[in-house]
């Protein structure tokens, strides 16, 4: 079973609603990655594939536990 299988069959909906969904949530990608337990790189080449990137947040309007937790420097 792929990923992208796994997660819809968990989710029972498209792949692309799901991330839809969290994106819209704040959620950062590295954190849509842990959520749906996947790597960086894995949920990079899905954003990509099934162009849902433009979905994010910028990081200034993203959820304060997901902008600080990966060790971004600058403004907290």
């Amino acid at each position: 079973m792929t990923h992208i299988q796994r997660i819809k069959a968990e989710y029972q909906e498209p792949f692309r609603d799901i991330i839809k969904a969290y994106a819209i949530q704040g959620h950062s990608r590295r954190g849509v990655a842990q959520i749906l337990e996947i790597s960086h790189g894995t949920i990079n080449r899905y954003l990509k594939q099934y162009d849902c990137g433009k979905y994010f947040k910028p990081y200034k309007d993203m959820r304060p536990e997901t902008k600080n937790q990966w060790g971004r420097k600058g403004k907290h």
